[in-house]
């Protein structure tokens, strides 16, 4: 006889066992009005420490993050309890720098003969990168939409509140100087000479971008994304 092929444990079993998830369904055939405390008990516990990452961020801040096949594996061992999921991306803003994804995910199960439903809707993004194409840098996006979506669940949080997630934000002045540059990049991507986009954000909230409110900026440049 050869030697026994090894099989490798699928990624949905490291979220949930088979033994924890027989535990889960017993629960679940006895009460299923207790399927939102499963979800929330399942998703609050610690992530495994292998699907943690570090890199990178805006100024120069190292941010930690869960990887996307975590948050897959982690839908897919759901679906083994009868907890479905859908995700939809309902808006895609793309500029030079990078793309914004918002994202809606539900998560569905089956209680006195009719589906009950909870959703969670949140922004998400990705820079974009020299050489990359961008239907992945789209993707990317939307990754990181979903995963701010189940976050919400309660996934992951041991990983979202770290010292890095409450890092010092910028200064009044720093998010200003910021939204006008992007503001002005925005428009020059849409034909806009700077005279005109001065104009043109004077007819939409009547001052120039040097003396509009941030969050003002913030729409014009989904505005002109739209356009």
């Amino acid at each position: 006889m050869g030697e026994r092929e090894l099989v490798p444990t699928p990624l949905y079993e490291l979220v949930i066992s088979e033994e924890e998830a027989s535990r889960w369904l017993e629960l679940l055939e006895r009460s299923p009005h207790f399927w939102l405390f499963t979800l929330t008990q399942i998703l609050s516990r610690p992530t495994p420490k292998e699907y943690v990452q570090k890199r990178e961020g805006p100024r120069k801040i190292m941010l930690t993050y869960v990887e996307g096949s975590y948050a897959i594996a982690t839908l897919a061992a759901l679906s083994r309890l009868g907890i479905m999921s859908s995700f939809e991306v309902l808006q895609t803003d793309v500029s030079q720098d990078s793309v914004e994804c918002l994202g809606k995910l539900t998560l569905s199960f089956y209680v006195d003969g009719a589906w009950v439903s909870c959703s969670k809707m949140q922004w998400g993004g990705c820079l974009r990168q020299a050489g990359v194409p961008l239907g992945s840098t789209k993707k990317g996006a939307a990754t990181d939409a979903q995963k701010k979506c189940l976050s919400q669940f309660g996934w992951a949080l041991d990983v979202y509140t770290t010292e890095a997630e409450w890092a010092p934000p910028p200064s009044k002045e720093e998010m200003r100087d910021s939204q006008i540059d992007s503001f002005y990049t925005r428009a020059r991507e849409k034909g806009m000479t700077k005279a005109e986009a001065v104009e043109w954000c004077k007819e939409q909230v009547g001052k120039e971008p040097e003396e509009a409110e941030v969050k003002d900026l913030a729409a014009l440049k989904r505005k002109l994304a739209r356009l």
